[in-house]
C-alpha cells in the first residue's frame, strides 16, 4: 500500500524564497534534474494563482495585511514555510488525470484549514516530475495576528501530529487507499512496520478504534433524541402557558346573622374565592413550568454532556499514543474532530434551549400580569403558593422560578414608571 507524504520546512532568507519561486514556477531555462521532463511543463498549474507571481511580493503583502504584532518584525524573521504533498508512483499510476487533480485540491483543503486559507501563497502541481507532487508555501501568521513560524510548525511531536491529521484528512474523510507517512528514515520505518505485523497492532488498533467511533455515534443518537423529545415536550408546555387564563374568581365576605336569620353584619376579607376545577388548571400552568426547569436542568447535567468533556481531555492522551505508535495512530484523531463537531452541535442545541427558556419566561410574566389585573389580592395568595412551595426540595426549583416571574414584572412596574416620571 502507497503512504500519504507531507513535508514542511522554513525558508530563510528571500533569496531563498527566490529560488523556490524559481522551481516552481519553471523559471530557469535548462535543469540539471533530469527527472524534469519538458514537454510535460505545460500540464504544471497552480491551485492558488491563475498566472505567475513574485512570492516575496505576495509574502510581503499578506503580511502587511495580517501582520498585528505590536513589535517590529526582526530582520530574520522566518516569513516563507515551503512544503510539499505526494504520494509514490505506484498511487497515481492507475489514476487518470481528474483523479490526480482531485487528490491535490482535496490535500489543498486540509492546508487551507490548517494554516488559514488566505495565509497560502501558492500551491503548485507539477506533472512534469517522475512523480506527480504539489510544492505548497504560506505565511506563518498566527490566529491573533502575530508572524511565528515556532508555533505554526512546533517541534518533532507537533510535526507528527500534522501528519496523523493531514492522514486522516486524506485517507480517512477523503478516502484515499494510503496509510500514514513516517518522519523517519526507511530504515526506521520499516523495523517499525515489521514490530507491528508482529505484534497484530494493526487490527488491535482498527477495531478499538472502529467500537470507539461506533460509541461515540450511539451516544450521540441517543442525545439527539431525548433532546428533541425534550423539545416536544418544552413546546407543549409552553402552548398551555400561553392560553389565555379563563379562571373564576369571587370575592370572600363573611356575614352574620341574629337568631331570625336576617344579615347583621358583612365583612370582606380581601381573599378570593376559585373552583376546585380553577385551581386545578393553574396548578396544571406551574406544572407545565415546573417541567419546563426540569427538562432544562436534565439537558444541562446529561451524562452525554459530561462525557463529551471528558472525550476533550482525553484527547492529549491520544495524541500521545500517536506518537508512540507512528502508523494508525491518526485513527485515534477521529474522535477529537468527532468531539469538536459534537460540541459545535450541542452550543447548537443549548442556544436553542435558551431560547425556549427566554420564550417560556416572557410567557408566563404575561400570564402573572393578567392574573394581577384580574384578581384582586393575587399577589398575596401568589406568595402564598410560592412560599409553601419551597419548603419542599422537589418543588423548591419552582418557587425560585415563580419569584423570578414576579422580580421580571416587579422591574417591568418600576421601568414603567420611571418612563411615567420622565414624560411628567
Amino acid at each position: 500500500m502507497s503512504y500519504s507524504i507531507l513535508r514542511v520546512a522554513k525558508v530563510k532568507g528571500s533569496n531563498n524564497t527566490r529560488g523556490i519561486q524559481k522551481h516552481c514556477q519553471r523559471e530557469n531555462k535548462n535543469y540539471q534534474n533530469k527527472d524534469i521532463n519538458s514537454e510535460k511543463t505545460h500540464m504544471n498549474y497552480d491551485l492558488v494563482n491563475d498566472e505567475k507571481i513574485d512570492f516575496n511580493q505576495k509574502i510581503n503583502e499578506r503580511i502587511e495585511a495580517g501582520y498585528h504584532g505590536k513589535r517590529k518584525i526582526r530582520s530574520d524573521a522566518i516569513r516563507h514555510i515551503d512544503g510539499i504533498i505526494t504520494s509514490d508512483s505506484d498511487f497515481f499510476e492507475d489514476k487518470s488525470q481528474e483523479e490526480k487533480d482531485a487528490f491535490f485540491k482535496d490535500s489543498l483543503k486540509f492546508l487551507e484549514k490548517e494554516y488559514g486559507k488566505e495565509n497560502i501563497i501558492y500551491a503548485s502541481v507539477h506533472y512534469d516530475e517522475k512523480t506527480p507532487h504539489m510544492h505548497f508555501g504560506f505565511v506563518p501568521l498566527t490566529n491573533d495576528g502575530r508572524l511565528s513560524a515556532k508555533e505554526k510548525l512546533g517541534n518533532k511531536k507537533n510535526l507528527s501530529e500534522l501528519q496523523n491529521r493531514f492522514s486522516f484528512h486524506i485517507s480517512i474523510d477523503k478516502g484515499y487507499d494510503l496509510k500514514r507517512g513516517s518522519l523517519n528514515s526507511r530504515k526506521e520505518h520499516k523495523t517499525v512496520e515489521a514490530y507491528k505485523s508482529e505484534t497484530k497492532y494493526h487490527e488491535k488498533e482498527t477495531e478499538l478504534a472502529k467500537q470507539e467511533s461506533e460509541r461515540v455515534k450511539a451516544e450521540q443518537k441517543k442525545a439527539e433524541k431525548e433532546f428533541e423529545k425534550l423539545k416536544e415536550q418544552l413546546q407543549k408546555d409552553i402552548d398551555r402557558l400561553n392560553q389565555k387564563p379563563d379562571f373564576k374568581v369571587e370575592d370572600e365576605v363573611l356575614t352574620e346573622k341574629n337568631i331570625f336569620g336576617k344579615v347583621t353584619s358583612i365583612e370582606r376579607t380581601g381573599r378570593v374565592i376559585m373552583s376546585n376545577v380553577d385551581f386545578e388548571k393553574v396548578k396544571e400552568k406551574y406544572l407545565s413550568a415546573t417541567r419546563i426547569l426540569d427538562d432544562y436542568e436534565t439537558l444541562k447535567n446529561t451524562d452525554v454532556y459530561k462525557e463529551n468533556q471528558g472525550l476533550r481531555k482525553e484527547k492529549e492522551v491520544q495524541n500521545k499514543r500517536a506518537q508512540e505508535w507512528m502508523n494508525e495512530s491518526f485513527k485515534h484523531e477521529r474522535k477529537a474532530y468527532d468531539l469538536e463537531e459534537e460540541n459545535e452541535q450541542l452550543k447548537e442545541k443549548n442556544k436553542e434551549l435558551n431560547d425556549f427558556s427566554k420564550k417560556m419566561v416572557k410567557n408566563t410574566a404575561g400570564v402573572y400580569k393578567a392574573l394581577r389585573s384580574r384578581y384582586k389580592g393575587f399577589e398575596e395568595r401568589y406568595n402564598e403558593f410560592a412560599d409553601s412551595l419551597a419548603q419542599k426540595e422537589r418543588t423548591e426549583p419552582l418557587s425560585r422560578f415563580m419569584k423570578e416571574i414576579q422580580g421580571a414584572v416587579h422591574e417591568q412596574d418600576r421601568k414603567k414608571s420611571r418612563s411615567n416620571d420622565l414624560e411628567l
